[in-house]
């Protein structure tokens, strides 16, 4: 599900040419639709599911009912149609904003995806990811499946959509008006707050790996080695983008929670070779992916 998207997108450019891969796009059904999704899942028959489409909430004027509740709905008729389809192996992807704000440990690990409350604006859309990793317990115990659930941190890559929530692409925007106006650049807080990312076709790679090794049904967090601040990867994106204004940071504005770091300790024992690829590298493919330089 969610082949568009940008992991979906990576991992079917991977499996160009495996037919074994059938990737579904909004407009073959509308996932929060229980009728459609169940006789969707039943005419395919699959063997396992990749469950990586969600409603994204965006990144301004978010709509907090329907973050929760399309999210609830795509995530709950997906679990049900692969479960009535007899489908006994899937993936289900969640979101490093299921974490608490103020976690018992840094870096945090998949033992406490469910510990402390969620606040601010995407914390329906958290919510809606713990809901989906229990729902996935829950079947595994009352069906026998084999769900599993992923975890990634910050994701980005070709084919992002801009006017996502997500950090990076919403920053490409920023500075592609800027640069469309000939103007500074200001970015709401300090810039201060660090932060991981993993390029899209890195994910990608490691869901296609899993799917064809991983027989457990443990959380998996995806992250790479790394955390940078917000000022630094601003200042590489700038450049990546030829920007030659300055890029300023309005700390009347308030920053996120100061580090939300996660811990890849678990990935590296399935995958100890596991690539990441570097993020100025990844920046530039992403920018010259969606053919703003």
């Amino acid at each position: 599900t969610g082949s568009n998207g940008c992991v979906g997108s990576a991992l079917k450019a991977l499996c160009v040419n495996d037919t074994n891969y059938i990737f579904i796009e909004r407009k073959d059904c509308d996932l929060t639709n229980r009728e459609q999704t169940i006789e969707l899942f039943k005419k395919i028959s699959p063997n396992y599911v990749i469950h990586l489409a969600s409603y994204v909430p965006g990144f301004y004027n978010i709509d907090k009912v329907a973050s929760f509740l399309n999210n609830v709905r795509i995530n709950e008729n997906v679990l049900e149609g692969s479960n009535l389809a007899g489908i006994e192996n899937g993936m289900f992807c969640l979101s490093v904003n299921m974490f608490t704000d103020t976690p018992s440990k840094l870096p945090m690990d998949e033992s406490i995806i469910f510990d402390g409350a969620l606040t601010g604006n995407f914390a329906g859309y958290a919510y809606s990811k713990r809901m989906l990793a229990l729902q996935c317990q829950n079947y595994n115990a009352q069906y026998n499946r084999k769900y599993f659930n992923i975890i990634p941190c910050n994701i980005y890559g070709p084919n992002d959509n801009i006017n996502s929530g997500r950090l990076i692409p919403n920053l490409i925007n920023k500075f592609k008006e800027a640069l469309e106006t000939n103007s500074d650049i200001i970015i709401n807080g300090s810039g201060n707050p660090l932060r991981q990312f993993i390029y899209s076709i890195d994910l990608a790679n490691i869901i296609k790996y899993l799917v064809l090794n991983y027989s457990d049904t443990k959380p998996i967090i995806c992250c790479g080695d790394s955390e940078i601040s917000i000022a630094t990867l601003a200042n590489q994106i700038g450049q990546a983008m030829c920007f030659t204004h300055q890029i300023k940071f309005n700390t009347n504005k308030q920053d996120g929670i100061f580090r939300k770091t996660v811990s890849n300790a678990y990935l590296k024992t399935i995958m100890p070779d596991v690539f990441f690829t570097s993020l100025n590298a990844g920046l530039k493919e992403t920018i010259n992916s969606i053919g703003l330089k």
